[in-house]
């Protein structure tokens, strides 16, 4: 449930009557909040951070650099999980989850990053990881283990 356009003089009585509402679903259901908002999601065991370590497995990627970026509390889980796997966490604007690494100011931050990693691996000509290290450290998101070189 998003809040935005609610009057801030509302916003904790509504609050207040949706997490009695919710409570009464639990355990079946786990409530997270985000930027104005609440997410009531099912409690499988399922999270975003268990989707990424499926997606991972599934590409038989489980080595691989994972990069997220994310914007809200419901978030956090799987920037923990990038972060167990030495992975990059991206939180995006002011309400980004503490489990952020790194910080952009905002989408268009990110976009612009994503838009030059991008550019990086098209004129690299093997697509390496190197060129990838490079977009990312131009803006503060790698640095080399050992001065000179880069793992």
């Amino acid at each position: 449930m998003h809040y935005r356009a609610v009057p801030s003089t509302d916003v904790d009585r509504l609050l207040t009557r949706c997490r009695d509402v919710l409570d009464g679903f639990r355990p079946q259901i786990r409530v997270n909040d985000g930027p104005k908002s609440l997410e009531a999601v099912a409690d499988l065991g399922w999270t975003k951070g268990t989707a990424v370590q499926m997606i991972l497995k599934h590409l038989c990627m489980d080595g691989a650099l994972a990069f997220y970026a994310g914007d809200g509390a419901n978030d956090a889980e799987a920037m923990e999980e990038v972060s167990r796997r030495h992975g990059l966490a991206v939180g995006v604007g002011p309400d980004a989850p503490a489990a952020a690494q790194y910080h952009l100011h905002g989408p268009a931050e990110l976009q612009s990053l994503l838009e030059e990693l991008d550019a990086f691996l098209a004129l690299s000509p093997q697509n390496d990881a190197q060129a990838a290290r490079n977009a990312l450290a131009a803006y503060g998101l790698w640095t080399p283990l050992f001065p000179g070189g880069s793992f």
